[in-house]
């Protein structure tokens, strides 16, 4: 599963009428037939994604808050390989993007959280990949008509060798009936949080 968060920061003038983000997926290590858009959210209101499919749109109202539709779209291009989403607000009267500042859907986050979003997805890596092989995503998330915004490189390496552990030797024979076992134990790429 992917988080990609976004927020409208503090010092901002207005809140922001449209966010898009997206995310490159390099289709040499991930299967883009298990792509699947899980959810998102802005300020304190989140929304599951249920569908089986590489697209989806839904629109929110959000009066009396504000006086706009906030519409919400995401799609997965298989020739790009560009997961994308987009949150626009419209005016409820003429249905276009609302020129009125105020009514935009995410606020400068004066009082967190309600300046900040969020989408998920998950996507499944294909099998067989080899031990040590790095998966790095990162996404690009641009507000109204600013320049794109680069979150941090998102790494995941693959590690198929197996820890090993085993109980330590304690002797063979005891006449109490309190005795103490240890543990011990490796993994050369993770290590061991716990017996």
């Amino acid at each position: 599963h992917y988080f990609i968060h976004f927020e409208n920061v503090e010092s901002a003038t207005a809140p922001a009428r449209e966010v898009s983000i997206y995310d490159t997926l390099d289709a040499s290590v991930f299967d883009l037939s298990t792509f699947r858009f899980t959810s998102f959210a802005f300020g304190d209101s989140s929304y599951t994604i249920d569908i089986q499919d590489n697209s989806f749109a839904t629109e929110i109202d959000l009066r009396p808050v504000k006086n706009g539709i906030l519409r919400v779209t995401g799609i997965l291009d298989t020739l790009s390989n560009v997961a994308a989403w987009k949150f626009q607000t419209f005016d409820t009267i003429n249905q276009e993007l609302t020129l009125n500042v105020d009514d935009g859907f995410l606020p400068p986050n004066i009082t967190r959280p309600e300046g900040e979003g969020y989408v998920t997805y998950s996507i499944e890596p294909f099998a067989g990949l080899p031990h040590l092989k790095q998966l790095k995503n990162s996404a690009g998330i641009i507000f109204d008509a600013n320049e794109p915004i680069l979150t941090g490189t998102f790494l995941n390496t693959i590690d198929t060798i197996s820890p090993s552990s085993q109980v330590n030797l304690n002797p063979v024979f005891t006449n109490d009936t309190t005795f103490i076992l240890t543990w011990s134990g490796t993994d050369k790429q993770a290590g061991v949080g716990v017996y």
